[in-house]
């Protein structure tokens, strides 16, 4: 199901979720298709500054993508939402670990994958000198090297799992590499976990061109 955010008041639905096409709010939508729950999508227009709608700050005062709403708990940061989601409807369906050891595991590699992997993809796009893009490629380097390490001798990126959302999470993120012309396959490792991943369903649904079906 999908609104506008003028309808949002007029909608029912446990869950919503609020996304931009092509954002980091992909990593989000993969998750919820993995779990085959029902949620609300609700497009927030970057262009037309819908983030920054009085009605959005009050979702999200930061002004970002994406955010859910469930049932009254609003959280914001692709992260957190993931965890949450993981931690709330996964465990159930062996899609995410219960407390413990390996949760820890999941937090680390979802949490890494956003503020040191999305990191240096974003400063490479974004990077306004030389210096800086070649700063962002040696670090980008050395996160697909940590990537491949762990990928060569195992399934997934936790222990016991031969597939969990976080798979899905960082997954989104390095499919971003080709945004930047950036080949994995030279990493054995990395390149064959990134193709099974790519080939979920819940994977290949959400990665869609905006607007198709």
């Amino acid at each position: 199901m999908e609104a506008s955010l003028s309808k949002v008041s007029n909608t029912m639905g446990s869950l919503k979720f609020y996304y931009s096409p092509e954002s980091s709010s992909l990593m989000t939508e993969t998750c919820l298709n993995e779990l085959d729950i029902p949620f609300e999508k609700i497009k927030i227009d970057v262009k037309k500054k819908e983030t920054q709608t009085e009605e959005y700050l009050k979702i999200n005062p930061n002004g970002l993508v994406p955010a859910i709403d469930h049932d009254g708990t609003i959280l914001w940061e692709s992260a957190a939402i993931d965890m949450y989601l993981g931690e709330t409807f996964g465990v159930e369906k062996n899609l995410y670990p219960p407390p413990g050891k390996l949760r820890g595991q999941a937090m680390k590699w979802i949490v890494w994958s956003n503020v040191t992997f999305g990191e240096a993809i974003g400063r490479y796009f974004h990077g306004d000198s030389k210096e800086i893009a070649e700063k962002a490629m040696t670090d980008i380097s050395k996160c697909l090297k940590i990537l491949d390490d762990r990928l060569k001798e195992n399934p997934s990126l936790l222990d016991d799992f031969e597939y969990s959302l976080v798979d899905t999470h960082v997954a989104v993120i390095v499919a971003w590499l080709s945004l930047i012309k950036v080949d994995i396959e030279p990493y054995e490792g990395l390149w064959k976990w990134y193709m099974k991943i790519s080939e979920r369903p819940a994977f290949t649904k959400a990665m869609k061109p905006s607007g198709e079906t």
